[in-house]
């Protein structure tokens, strides 16, 4: 089976066609379910008109859907959706620009049934251009959850600019034959990234970055600890490894019900960490820079899908506007 089927199939399980209420978090113009089969409704921080107008001269975007539902990641999504409870809801390449993911997870925790689903797309570092960005720890969710920042930080910001590789090889990534280690972006790079850390305002645009790097290992561990915090109202139902093709993994997070035995909930958690961490620990992963992973593909039989391919572009063009606009200083 081809990946784009299997990566349509995991993030539709546990999703019944016409029968779960879903949101879809930011499907822009190719959703994960479409209304002909699925009661979902789409959601983004603005409206269709504004993003169409954002992504008109973008080739890489095709028609955008029609927004359902207009939300900024943290204000009470109940009070957005009123009385309305869901099942499930699905989001593609959005947790890693989230400045708060706890706050986020929590929002949805307020409006799921129990055992309602959080299906989620995540790239992962090691085979893209945050390959040399340090890894998100449980340290840094709770530093938000905290905080609760409504703008990516000033750290995070100026580490995106200065370390995101725009031009990483994702496929001699997974083939070892590439080595960024010590690769340094030019100078010049640094006081631009500055002035930008110093442009962003509280009620400003949202600063596109990734706030959050995670390998299937690293996510693991963050929900692993918050877990044991009760900083999530969730038990991981499932995490499919990247695959040797791609450059993102998949978690599904399953609202626990508040009113079961306590004992009970810490035992979902438990079994959901053993079984990612298995199913990590059986999948190949890419080969490093030294070549010590024997497990890995290599290039010959490899070539990153054409959808993996248009996520990378997407994000490089947040780069490239920041090189032109620095350039223009």
């Amino acid at each position: 089976m081809a990946w784009e089927s299997v990566r349509a199939e995991v993030m539709r399980r546990g999703i019944m066609p016409g029968r779960s209420s879903v949101l879809e978090i930011g499907p822009l113009d190719r959703p994960v379910l479409g209304k002909s089969a699925y009661d979902v409704r789409y959601a983004d921080f603005t409206d269709s008109a504004t993003l169409r107008a954002k992504y008109a001269d973008d080739p890489g975007v095709g028609a955008i859907v029609d927004v359902d539902v207009i939300w900024d990641g943290a204000s009470p999504l109940r009070e957005v959706l009123g009385e309305a409870h869901l099942d499930a809801v699905v989001a593609s390449h959005v947790i890693e620009h989230l400045p708060d993911p706890v706050g986020w997870l929590a929002n949805f925790a307020g409006v799921l049934t129990p055992g309602g689903l959080v299906n989620l797309v995540i790239p992962d570092k090691r085979v893209t251009f945050d390959v040399n960005r340090r890894l998100t720890e449980a340290a840094d969710w709770i530093d938000a959850s905290l905080r609760r920042p409504s703008q990516p930080t000033y750290a995070q910001i100026f580490d995106f600019h200065t370390k995101a590789l725009p031009d990483a090889d994702t496929v001699g990534l997974w083939a070892g034959t590439v080595d960024y280690r010590g690769v340094v972006r030019d100078e010049g790079l640094a006081a631009a990234a500055l002035e930008a850390c110093r442009g962003v305002s509280e009620d400003g645009p949202h600063a596109d970055v990734h706030c959050s790097v995670f390998t299937p290992t690293s996510f693991v561990d963050i929900v692993e600890q918050l877990g044991e915090l009760e900083l999530l109202d969730y038990a991981l139902a499932e995490l499919v490894p990247t695959k040797p093709n791609t450059i993102e993994f998949y978690a599904r997070l399953m609202r626990l019900d508040p009113a079961s035995d306590p004992a009970q909930r810490r035992q979902k958690r438990d079994d959901g960490i053993a079984a990612a961490r298995e199913a990590i620990a059986a999948a190949p992963a890419p080969i490093s820079a030294s070549g010590s992973d024997d497990d890995g593909p290599s290039a010959a039989h490899y070539v990153v899908s054409e959808r993996e391919q248009r996520f990378v572009e997407l994000k490089r063009r947040v780069m490239r506007r920041f090189r032109t606009w620095r350039a223009r200083r």
